[in-house]
């Protein structure tokens, strides 16, 4: 098992480093850290931002703080769910010794996570035998599930958008047809992950961030790996039986992801359209297994909609010096221009759905206000470098006027409609 001691300094520079206290520097609860320790601290911090993050009692942080020469992050709630209190630069590194914590903190936002060796005490209660022990289960079964993404799935949710603005999602036959496709949807996009993650393996193990994928990074096999692809394969496939108008979309996603794969990811414009269709497919597929219209407005809304979002990413990524190969091929100024109209006909095209996809709501046009708020303010953060500002589909969450401006918009439209 690895130890903090074994963490490579040489490859990472210019980091935030995110140093995890008990069980990782010392023993739970602990208020001693050894020399060595110590010094490799020192030695973490001569390239990088090294912060202190820990549950443990602020007056025993902050003196391990003033031994270690660092300081300490402050954040509200506790690990992982965690609400941090001053911007921190990006990239970021998580380093800890259980998965349950500061693991998931760093996956729910985005960082990269060092797992170490955990250092106990001779002997511990029974409670804290058992943390462990659930974190040793968690540590076998989290990098199959990683593989899946998980976090990807929420894309999945805009099956349910025709039911929805159809004022049908509740209506138990409905709904059921649509959570079935958005299960499916979820195999079937896992599904293309993994044969992703397995084609780029090699390429990934010359990534700063991506080697730590399960693959290439060696924690799953690549006999484990397809029989992963041949259970989510049969899964999907007996599923989709059950909404067959379905399939057509899905064989329409699996191919465009190869082209996307093969050859638009590398292309300028055609990286970011790709993408906005993948999300437009899933809309698509939500019409047609309940045979419900869907207005060529709200397919054009959520296609520049899925497009300032991608740009919003593309931006972040370029401010960042992210290694994506299309970036070289962008400018500062098209990717500001594209970003630019991208908001504009995502606002346009939204306002025109109101008014003329719904002509027997009126009202539906006031909660244009929320969509704009919620625009401009995705576009202010990304503009001013927000910690996010690589992955603004987070911003929902991690902003708190994005985030209520959803669900002030959600409701309103809901009172509207039901």
């Amino acid at each position: 098992m690895t130890s903090f001691l074994d963490l490579k300094v040489h490859e990472y520079r210019n980091h935030t480093i995110l140093l995890d206290v008990d069980g990782t520097l010392c023993e739970d609860g602990g208020e001693v850290v050894s020399r060595s320790y110590v010094e490799k601290v020192h030695e973490l911090s001569l390239h990088n931002t090294v912060l202190l993050f820990s549950n443990g009692r602020i007056e025993r942080n902050l003196n391990l703080a003033k031994i270690l020469g660092i300081s300490v992050i402050s954040f509200a709630l506790r690990k992982p769910f965690v609400w941090f209190k001053q911007d921190i630069q990006k990239p970021v590194l998580v380093v800890g010794d259980k998965y349950t914590t500061d693991g998931l903190c760093a996956g729910l936002r985005g960082y990269s996570f060092f797992k170490v060796s955990s250092l106990r005490k001779e002997r511990e209660s029974l409670f804290t035998r058992f943390t462990y022990g659930l974190d040793r289960l968690i540590g076998g079964v989290l990098p199959y599930v990683l593989l899946l993404r998980p976090h990807q799935w929420v894309k999945n949710i805009l099956v349910f958008t025709p039911a929805f603005f159809a004022g049908v999602l509740f209506t138990p036959s409905y709904f059921v047809i649509s959570s079935l496709l958005f299960v499916t949807f979820c195999l079937v996009a896992s599904l293309v992950y993994l044969v992703n993650d397995i084609a780029d393996r090699v390429e990934d193990r010359m990534h700063p961030k991506k080697k730590q994928r399960p693959i290439a990074s060696g924690l799953v096999s690549l006999p484990k790996a397809y029989t992963m692809i041949g259970v989510l394969f049969f899964s999907a496939t007996f599923l989709s039986f059950f909404i067959p108008h379905s399939i057509p979309v899905f064989l329409s996603y699996i191919l465009l992801n190869i082209l996307y794969s093969w050859y638009f990811k590398k292309e300028p414009v055609l990286d970011t359209i790709s993408v906005a269709v993948f999300y437009c497919l899933r809309i698509l597929a939500g019409g047609l297994v309940l045979g419900i219209f869907l207005s060529p407005w709200i397919m054009l809304c959520v296609f520049f909609g899925s497009l300032f979002v991608i740009l919003g990413k593309r931006l972040g990524e370029y401010d960042g010096g992210g290694p994506r190969e299309v970036l070289q091929k962008y400018s500062k100024d098209t990717l500001l221009l594209l970003y630019g109209a991208s908001l504009s006909l995502s606002l346009l095209t939204y306002a025109l759905y109101t008014v003329l996809g719904h002509s027997d709501h009126p009202n539906l046009v006031y909660s244009t206000l929320f969509v704009a708020l919620a625009l401009f303010r995705m576009s202010h953060l990304v503009g001013t470098g927000h910690e996010s500002s690589e992955a603004p589909e987070l911003l929902v969450f991690k902003d708190k006027i994005v985030f209520l401006s959803f669900i002030f918009w959600l409701i309103f439209v809901g009172v509207v409609f039901y």
